[in-house]
């Protein structure tokens, strides 16, 4: 009886793309039906199938290996993940006195270390280490697939649309080329979150909710901001009292916060290798501290309240504007009145689109952890937006696509009404807005950042063939306990095996503080002296990645100390020098 009734009843598609019975009809619409809806799920899916090699073709041309070393950041993980696989513990064993590597949660340089212990020759071994970040980025593309399919405003080819946008977005790739933990967190906090949607609810799993906890705790463990993920599930229980799940998640939660609270409560204590006369001058206690703690940098960036002020007026600007970021080149638009106003009404539609599909189908629990996430970023002391909001990338996609198909609905109704010709004017103006929008988005997505990336990619592999001769100079003509003085200093380490550090760290207040980044600049020998180095390597892309200001003090100065320096070292470019210190 009920087979006969299956058969003899139609069905309708819900917004997971599922046939569900709409009401009894004939037996072939209702096969049809089943059969488009099958026929359209396995064209979605074959069109994300195809999605990581889309991916992997715009990764693989820009070359990933040349970006090796431009944000340090990356070095520093790759030169721990050795220090691992050597059995010397987490450390940074790039600098003087190897301190305890007390500036980055240690997941990420631990899964690094197994492409050392696999092969220990560098940089042989560096194309495994992006192959990972690449692995990352297809996992991240696949989670977010499976979140837009859900969302239940989204067809499935409006969430493949979707996907394929954020897989093949610029600042996606951007942060995949290198071997930074951007992506691998990105990965683990959408994961977090989906299992959550799932299991924090008073119906869900307790074994979901041990692993939600188990990813969020992994997301701690790759970057702190995986703490607002955290407070944002433990929101999303109380608001849906999910108590008992609730439970279990904090409980499956407590061995990963332990890792990181154990640094707090039982801090390392550091000995600097730095003179006594030398440990004593601000350059050297700015770049000391740049390496060994996040929290004592975060205070010496801030040293008063005006700067706590400006940092935080500063913040909610790059926050407000960060979500249109990724649709509007901030070039094209201009840091101006006009363009930041611009920017900001972007994100207000990206927010109401947000909320108006959570008002229509739930929240989710990726609604209670943004809010948490922003709160973090607004002190954070160097708020690049579009790099911190990486994970969220899927919603705001989600987010403004789903307000724009609200304005063209209002649009063509307003059109095609009775309504008086103003009514209609305003709403063909608004038409045109909507399209030059796009247009903008197109030119953003399309030509806004990779022609930037590409040249970068070019600039920096001809500059690597000069570095890498200072590299075999250094090798071959120096002693093995030799210091050397170099912007990318970890990479000296990975090349030379020479103990290196920074010639000096800006800080946050010399962003905030004109006057102060001249200042800080004429500290430029302070770390070289306070260590007694005996090299110094100097590249004209040194703090090319600072802000213009930080680039022109510090090259100014660099020139200074050029002068009075004997040349032991010159590319044939020209654009790489050694010079010896002792």
């Amino acid at each position: 009886m009920r087979e006969t009734f299956l058969i003899s009843t139609s069905y309708r598609t819900n917004s997971l793309g599922e046939a569900v019975c709409a009401r009894p009809g004939n037996a072939r619409v209702a096969a049809a039906t089943l059969y488009h809806t099958a026929r359209a799920r396995f064209a979605a899916l074959a069109g994300l199938a195809a999605l990581p090699v889309f991916y992997l073709i715009i990764f693989l041309h820009w070359h990933p290996s040349n970006f090796f070393g431009l944000t340090q950041d990356d070095s520093i993980y790759f030169s721990s993940a050795k220090a691992l696989a050597q059995g010397r513990g987490y450390i940074l064993p790039s600098v003087p006195g190897a301190p305890a590597a007390t500036k980055y949660p240690i997941l990420y340089p631990l899964i690094l270390s197994a492409i050392w212990r696999v092969n220990s020759s560098f940089p042989a071994n560096l194309n495994c280490a992006i192959a990972l970040s690449a692995a990352f980025g297809i996992v991240f593309t696949i989670l977010a697939f499976a979140g837009l399919r859900r969302f239940g405003e989204l067809t499935e080819w409006e969430a493949l649309v979707l996907t394929a946008f954020c897989a093949a977005h610029p600042m996606i790739l951007y942060f995949s080329l290198s071997v930074l933990s951007d992506v691998p967190f990105a990965a683990l906090a959408l994961a977090a979150l989906m299992v959550a949607e799932r299991s924090i609810r008073p119906d869900g799993d307790s074994k979901s909710a041990a692993c939600c906890g188990a990813l969020t705790g992994l997301s701690i463990l790759t970057r702190m901001f995986g703490i607002a993920i955290a407070l944002g599930i433990i929101a999303a229980a109380v608001a849906r009292r999910s108590w008992r799940q609730a439970f279990i998640y904090c409980a499956s939660l407590i061995p990963f916060c332990s890792v990181v609270l154990w640094r707090w409560i039982d801090p390392v204590k550091l000995s600097s290798p730095a003179t006594s006369a030398g440990a004593a001058t601000m350059g050297w206690k700015y770049t000391w501290t740049y390496y060994t703690s996040y929290l004592a940098a975060w205070r010496m960036g801030v040293p008063n309240a005006h700067i706590v002020w400006a940092m935080i007026q500063n913040n909610l600007v790059s926050m407000l504007a960060g979500p249109a970021h990724y649709f509007l080149d901030p070039m094209w638009v201009g840091d101006t009145p006009l363009g930041r106003a611009l920017l900001v009404i972007v994100s207000a539609a990206i927010i109401s689109g947000i909320v108006r599909q959570a008002r229509q189908h739930g929240w989710k629990v990726i609604h209670f952890a943004l809010p948490f996430y922003a709160a973090i970023i607004l002190f954070w002391n160097y708020p690049i937006s579009t790099r911190f909001l990486l994970p969220f990338l899927p919603l705001f996609a989600a987010g403004l696509w789903i307000e724009g198909k609200h304005a063209t609905g209002l649009i063509l109704k307003t059109v095609a009404s009775n309504k008086s010709a103003t009514d209609k004017f305003i709403s063909m103006a608004l038409a045109i807005l909507l399209a030059v929008f796009a247009g903008a988005t197109a030119r953003n997505y399309f030509s806004g950042m990779r022609p930037l990336i590409s040249r970068q990619s070019a600039d920096r592999a001809a500059l690597l063939k000069e570095k890498r001769g200072a590299y075999d100079w250094l090798s071959q003509n120096t002693a093995r306990d030799a210091k050397v003085i170099a912007y990318e200093d970890a990479n000296v380490y990975l090349y030379t095996g020479r103990l290196a550090m920074r010639p000096l760290v800006f800080t946050s207040a010399d962003f905030y503080d004109p006057q102060s980044v001249k200042t800080t600049a004429t500290h430029m020998t302070d770390v070289s002296t306070a260590l007694r180095a005996d090299y110094w390597l100097f590249s004209d892309d040194d703090y090319g990645i600072d802000w213009p200001e930080a680039f022109a003090a510090a090259h100014s100065q660099m020139v200074k100390v050029e002068r009075d320096l004997p040349l032991v070292y010159r590319s044939k470019g020209g654009r790489v020098r050694v010079y010896r210190l002792n």
